[in-house]
């Protein structure tokens, strides 16, 4: 994975997203792991979505959990659930 480069940036600050992806290929969102930031989890993915957009990158990967239904007392499960 020479390839590979970890960037960082404000997920709740679309603008330092944009930024954070310059010459990024592909993205892949973050992720909360406290029920209380579920919220800002997913504005921040939204913000990300339209940083890659402005950005023009074609591949944006999303990664879930089958059946995260099932284990609601896992904060990282219910937070891929309400993505």
């Amino acid at each position: 994975m020479e390839n590979l480069e970890l960037v960082q940036g404000d997920m709740m600050n679309k603008e330092s997203l944009v930024k954070a992806i310059e010459g990024v290929e592909v993205v892949s969102p973050a992720n909360c792991y406290k029920k209380e930031s579920i919220s800002a989890d997913i504005e921040g993915n939204k913000n990300l979505i339209e940083a890659a957009k402005i950005k023009g990158i074609k591949r944006f990967v999303f990664l879930s959990i089958v059946d995260c239904e099932n284990a609601p007392n896992v904060p990282h499960f219910h937070a891929k659930k309400i993505s």
